[in-house]
C-alpha cells in the first residue's frame, strides 16, 4: 500500500483515495483466499489454526464446523512482484506431537504444505507474547537458552527476544527454564534488552527472576545506568555509592526528553537537513539559492506534486539555536549530497529522508565529505561496537528520527516550526540533475 502511494506521489498519478480503495480491495481478496485455506486443505492430525482478517476478528470455523485452537497465528500476506503466481502463507499452530505446518495457496488455487523445522523457527515479533505457543515449543524440545535465528545463525537466546517482544508471562516462563538469566547475547543481557526497548514490565519480571540491573556491559551502560537516563529513572534502586549518570549524561538525557516533546506529532514524509553553526543567509549563499516569494509558494504548498520537477527544487530554511534547518515537506532533496556537502564545509550536517516506503534514510556529511550514508536515524541500533555517547543517543531517540538528526547536529529547536513550517525563507536551488 505504502509503496503504491509513494510511487504515485512521485509521478503525480492517481489520487491517493483511489489507491487506498484499490489496496483495500486487494487486502480483502487475500484475506478471503487465506480464510478458504482451512476449508480447502485437509490438515494433518493434531494441527489447528486461526485465520485473522484485517480487522483482527478471527474465523473460528473449519469446514463450517467449530474447531479447537491450540494457538493463534496471524495471517502473513506475501505477494512476490516477480512471480506470476502470488501466494498467501499461513502459519498454523500444532500440538506438541507434530511440528508447525506452513500452508501456501497461489492465485490459481493450488495448495502446498511444508513442514517447518522444530525449535523456535516461525516465531518472531509479537509471537513471543503467545504463552501457549512458547510452552508448546518448550515441551516439544525447543532449547530455552538458544536456537533463535539471528545474525545469520541460530545462537539467538529466546529470553532476549521475549524480553523485547513478549509479555511478563512469557519472560517468566523462559527465565525459570534457563541456566543463567544474565547470559549475554550480542553484548547484552535480556534485562538490558528489556530496558532498552522500554519494556518495563518485562524488566521487572527479569529482576524478580534474579537478573542483575547493575551488571557492567555495553561501554559502561549497565541496565540500571541506562534506565537512569530514560523516562523512569526510578525503575531500579540505586546501590549505595553508585555514581549514577555523569552531569553531561544527565544533561543529554534532559535535552532529549525536551526536544522529543517539542517535535511531537511531525509527519513522516519529508526531507530534513540539520547543520551546525550556519545562519539562514549563509545557508542560502552556500546553496547558491534564490528566494521564492509567498505568491509563488501558494500553489506549491497547495499541491506540491502538481509539478514535481519544479517543486523539488524548492526548500525551506529556518534559523534555530545552534545552526539552521533545511526542510522539504514533500521530498528528499535536503538529504542529498548537493545540499549536505556544501553546507557541511567547516561544520557538520545530519540529514534524513523520512520515506514511508523504505523507512528513514540518513546521511552524515562533515567538512564537505560524506562521513556515513544509508544510516537509520532513530533506529535504536545499539551494539557493543558503539561508544558510550552513541549508545546513549540510540537509547534516547528510538523512533524519533527528526529529533535524532537535530540533536546530533547540536541544534536545540524550541518548537516544531523549523520542521513543519512556515520556514524563515523559501528558496529555489539552482538547476542540477536530481
Amino acid at each position: 500500500m505504502e509503496l503504491l502511494k509513494d510511487s504515485l506521489r512521485a509521478r503525480g498519478g492517481s489520487p491517493l483515495d483511489v489507491v487506498e480503495d484499490t489496496g483495500r480491495g486487494l487486502i480483502a481478496l487475500l484475506a478471503d483466499a487465506a480464510a478458504r485455506i482451512l476449508t480447502d486443505v485437509e490438515l494433518p492430525p493434531g494441527v489447528f489454526g486461526e485465520v485473522q482478517r484485517m480487522d483482527g476478528n478471527p474465523d473460528r470455523t473449519y469446514g463450517g464446523r467449530p474447531y479447537q485452537l491450540v494457538r493463534a497465528a496471524p495471517v502473513a500476506y506475501t505477494v512476490m512482484p516477480k512471480m506470476t503466481q502470488p501466494f498467501t502463507r499461513v502459519l498454523l499452530g500444532s500440538c506438541p506431537a507434530s511440528p508447525p505446518a506452513a500452508i501456501m495457496i497461489n492465485s490459481l488455487g493450488s495448495v502446498m504444505t511444508e513442514p517447518l523445522p522444530a525449535g523456535w523457527s516461525g516465531i518472531d515479533g509479537h509471537g513471543w507474547a503467545d504463552l501457549a505457543a512458547i510452552r508448546a515449543r518448550l515441551e516439544a524440545g525447543a532449547d530455552p537458552g538458544s536456537g533463535v535465528y539471528a545474525f545469520g545463525g541460530y545462537e539467538g537466546r529466546p529470553l532476549h527476544f521475549a524480553a523485547e517482544w513478549g509479555t511478563p508471562e512469557t519472560v517468566a516462563e523462559l527465565a525459570r527454564r534457563v541456566d543463567d538469566v544474565d547470559a549475554e547475547f550480542d553484548d547484552r543481557t535480556a534485562l538490558w534488552t528489556a530496558v532498552f526497548a522500554h519494556r518495563l514490565d518485562n524488566a521487572r519480571t527479569l529482576v524478580a527472576a534474579s537478573a542483575d540491573p547493575w551488571r557492567p556491559m555495553m561501554a559502561g551502560w549497565s541496565p540500571g545506568r541506562l534506565a537512569l537516563a530514560g523516562p523512569t529513572p526510578d525503575l531500579f534502586p540505586v546501590p549505595a555509592g553508585h555514581p549514577g549518570l555523569t552531569p553531561d549524561e544527565a544533561a543529554t538525557a534532559a535535552e532529549a526528553h525536551r526536544l522529543i516533546a517539542a517535535l511531537a506529532g511531525i509527519d513522516d514524509y519529508m526531507g530534513v537537513a540539520c547543520v551546525a553553526d550556519l545562519t539562514t543567509t549563509e545557508t542560502a549563499r552556500r546553496l547558491e539559492a534564490r528566494p521564492v516569494d509567498d505568491t509563488t509558494m501558494e500553489p506549491v504548498l497547495e499541491d506540491p506534486w502538481a509539478d514535481p520537477d519544479a517543486h523539488l527544487g524548492i526548500v525551506g530554511i529556518t534559523d534555530v539555536p545552534g545552526g539552521c534547518v533545511v526542510t522539504q515537506p514533500w521530498g528528499y532533496i535536503p538529504s542529498t549530497p548537493e545540499v549536505t556537502l556544501p553546507l557541511s564545509e567547516g561544520t557538520v550536517c545530519y540529514s534524513l529522508f523520512a520515506n514511508p516506503k523504505s523507512g528513514d534514510q540518513g546521511l552524515v556529511s562533515r567538512d564537505g565529505v560524506i562521513e556515513d550514508s544509508d544510516t537509520l536515524p532513530g533506529g535504536g541500533d545499539a551494539g557493543g561496537h558503539l561508544t558510550a555517547d552513541e549508545i546513549l543517543a540510540e537509547y534516547l531517540y528510538q523512533g524519533e528520527a527528526v529529533a535524532y538528526v537535530c540533536a546530533k547536529a547540536g541544534l536545540r529547536l524550541p518548537d516544531a516550526r523549523a520542521i513543519v513550517g512556515p520556514p524563515d525563507l523559501w528558496v529555489r536551488l539552482p538547476e542540477r540533475e536530481r
